[in-house]
């Protein structure tokens, strides 16, 4: 089909070239028109066609190396431990802790969701729950395949950004959800200080130093954090970076 119209085209390329469009016969005008039409729709199914085979090539790295953390971390965990040390461990455990883990893991992803889903709001961005939990799973996951939990909010910021959030309100969003994260670790450490303050001093210097080293760190990020949130220069010197 496409071969008979070129070769209609190429008999009247002369004609084409000594008349004006007026002059064109309207048949051989719509075998331009199906000839466009048909290079169109050729371009547009190629294109489709190289996307689809780039999602796929990403998703076989994904899962290729989702595979290898795997067999790596369950490698490591087997050589350590024996399968009966293991399933004794799990088995010691009251099936009602089960429970409750699970209950716990799922309010923690439900929770960030929500948290997401109204701080998006509050910035004018129409982010689906979905989306807003997707962002939890994926904090969880590449927090922990990460040294020091560091990964989760870098690739948090990476799909928000595909999902045509501006960097801004990204950062913003990250930014409150690590202050309140912190929060909860001094209000803590300052309650043990106030009701349980003979459990640290009876512990080893080790465990104090610790403690305290731990609950200056949370207060230095949070003053860090809303330095970041109310001064537009330092959150692009640390986007840069």
């Amino acid at each position: 089909m496409i071969g008979a119209i070129e070769l209609k085209l190429n008999g009247h390329a002369g004609f084409l070239y000594h008349h004006t469009c007026d002059e064109v016969p309207v048949p051989l005008m719509n075998d331009i028109r199906i000839a466009d039409s048909i290079s169109q729709n050729r371009s547009i199914y190629l294109q489709q066609q190289r996307v689809a085979c780039m999602k796929n090539k990403k998703l076989l790295i994904s899962s290729c190396i989702f595979v290898l953390l795997f067999a790596v971390t369950f490698g490591i965990l087997f050589l350590t431990y024996s399968v009966d040390d293991l399933l004794l461990c799990l088995k010691m455990i009251k099936s009602t802790f089960y429970l409750i883990i699970g209950i716990a893991i799922i309010m923690f992803f439900t929770l960030e969701a929500i948290y997401f889903k109204i701080i998006f709001k509050s910035l004018d961005e129409n982010i689906s729950f979905r989306r807003c939990m997707h962002y939890s799973f994926v904090e969880f996951f590449f927090s922990g395949i990460t040294p020091g939990s560091t990964g989760g909010q870098p690739v948090q910021l990476y799909y928000m950004n595909k999902d045509k959030i501006p960097m801004k309100k990204s950062m913003i969003a990250l930014i409150l959800n690590t202050i309140l994260f912190k929060l909860f670790f001094i209000v803590t450490g300052i309650l043990i200080i106030i009701f349980k303050f003979n459990y640290i001093s009876m512990s080893k210097t080790v465990v104090k130093v610790l403690f305290f080293i731990g609950l200056t760190y949370d207060i230095v990020a949070i003053i860090f954090c809303l330095l970041l949130m109310y001064n537009q220069k330092l959150i692009l010197v640390v986007y840069i970076k």
